[in-house]
């Protein structure tokens, strides 16, 4: 099991091996018995719209998924409907860095608007409450409207900071949720989830 120092504490960032199971959806850690799955959402022309190009190979989603097993700091899940045990989307807690701060990306989800919520959900309850994140930000193509009414939706904070991606069209605006308002976001959109169970 590997192990390094994560801001002057030791942080066990092996591979989260267990399940993550909510009301709807169970957060999965991915292994490449995903790979044909993941490459039909990441290859979808609609779906794919604001992701980064995905190569339709499953000997290159294999090997990508080795290395990211591998990687410190790089948690990425399959979200799994817990009625038909199918994956119906990624999501990922990656860049870690010292300042206990983490990047949410990575995140296809086809199931519903209450699969959807709940799926970011559980990634914040992850993030803050089992590997201590002080910060979870994401960053999000402009032009993405309905992602970007989700965050506002779900309770972060937009920033005012843009980012210009290299060699592309895309401007990135940044959302956050630090671990001081999660709590309140957490009561507010489980509130809403326990109407639906």
């Amino acid at each position: 099991m590997r192990r390094y120092i994560h801001n002057s504490k030791e942080v066990n960032m092996a591979i989260y091996k267990s399940d993550i199971k909510g009301d709807f959806i169970t957060l999965r850690p991915v292994t490449t018995r995903y790979s044909e799955d993941i490459i039909k959402l990441r290859t979808d022309k609609i779906i794919s719209k604001y992701l980064n190009k995905t190569v339709p190979s499953i000997e290159k989603q294999n090997e990508w998924l080795s290395s990211q097993i591998n990687k410190n700091g790089d948690y990425y899940f399959a979200i799994i409907d817990n009625k038909t045990d199918k994956l119906i989307g990624t999501i990922s807690l990656y860049n870690i860095d010292k300042e206990d701060t983490a990047e949410f990306g990575r995140w296809i989800c086809i199931g519903n608007s209450l699969q959807s919520t709940e799926s970011v959900l559980l990634l914040h309850d992850f993030g803050f409450n089992v590997i201590k994140l002080k910060k979870i930000y994401s960053r999000t193509v402009a032009e993405n409207t309905k992602t970007l009414n989700f965050h506002k939706r779900f309770g972060a904070t937009q920033t005012e900071h843009m980012i210009q991606l290299e060699n592309s069209d895309f401007t990135l605006i940044e959302n956050y949720i630090d671990y001081l308002q999660y709590e309140n976001i957490k009561k507010k959109i489980k509130k809403k989830i326990e109407i639906f169970k």
